[in-house]
């Protein structure tokens, strides 16, 4: 018997099962059983399996755990020269950090296993890389744009989305061990600044600008965007797939290591207005 664990990212709940293991292959058969039994089979892309140990689920990294940084480093915002054009739609990508993350865990057979406690039970081909760091980046882009020419009162409903969405959230916490909940912290605690991350959300603001007689003014809404993505040491993207049970891939079961790169659009936004005109 081997005790595990089952975690659900989305609401925190945790419960201990004992999974019978006369094979290395069969603890999966024996452990979707088990979350059939549960009513958990369904949803098992929210689910981390880890090793019971002293009767205690995973933890959650408290938010007083973290540092208290407000200041995040953003790269330069794009402007013209002129008013008959328009910035690029993003700005330059500014790496803030990249921190290692320990014993993150990999897909298998649809849950989440942290690869240490994977590698307890069988073994993994090929080897899974020995350091993983969590790389974060901002840049800013583009939620609205307008050349306007005076005299006139100028007004523009915004509407864009904030927030994390479900599946970056749900994918991102899985893989570092935590519930949704605890992700703002966990994050936090990894790149060194105060990271919140919400769920995806729509805002719609007004701006109303006034343009002068013989003026142009051209006006950015830049909106800025975090990026996180696992790299190795040398900061090339971690892009894995391996064979749980055996080296034969055939009969193996497919492992991996999900790394799109996931994106938090924050609620911080800049409203840029470059001015033209005869006497300028």
């Amino acid at each position: 018997m081997k005790s595990v664990h089952i975690q659900n990212v989305i609401t925190g709940n945790s419960i201990k099962v004992d999974i019978p293991v006369t094979e290395k292959r069969n603890f999966f058969d024996n452990l979707n059983r088990r979350l059939k039994e549960e009513g958990l089979y369904g949803i098992k892309d929210q689910l981390v399996i880890s090793e019971a140990i002293n009767n205690n689920a995973r933890s959650v990294i408290s938010p007083t755990n973290t540092q208290n940084i407000t200041n995040i480093p953003t790269p330069a915002i794009p402007r013209t020269n002129s008013p008959l054009e328009i910035p690029p739609s993003t700005s330059e990508e500014l790496i803030v950090s990249k921190n290692k993350v320990e014993n993150p865990s990999v897909s298998i057979d649809g849950s989440y296993i942290p690869i240490n406690d994977l590698k307890n039970i069988g073994p993994v081909t090929p080897a899974f890389p020995n350091e993983i760091y969590l790389q974060f980046s901002t840049y800013w882009k583009q939620i609205g744009a307008a050349a306007i020419t005076g005299d006139q009162d100028y007004s523009k409903s915004v509407t864009f989305t904030s927030g994390m969405s479900k599946t970056d959230s749900t994918s991102i916490s899985a893989q570092l061990g935590v519930n949704v909940q605890g992700l703002s912290a966990s994050i936090s605690k990894t790149v060194g600044h105060s990271i919140t991350i919400n769920s995806e959300t729509t805002i719609t603001d007004m701006y109303d600008i006034k343009v002068s007689k013989d003026k142009t003014t051209v006006y950015i809404l830049w909106q800025l965007v975090q990026k996180y993505v696992f790299v190795d040491a040398k900061g090339t993207t971690i892009e894995w797939t391996g064979h749980f049970g055996t080296s034969i891939p055939s009969i193996g079961i497919t492992t991996k290591f999900p790394n799109d790169p996931r994106y938090n659009e924050s609620n911080i936004v800049y409203s840029d207005r470059m001015n033209f005109g005869l006497d300028l």
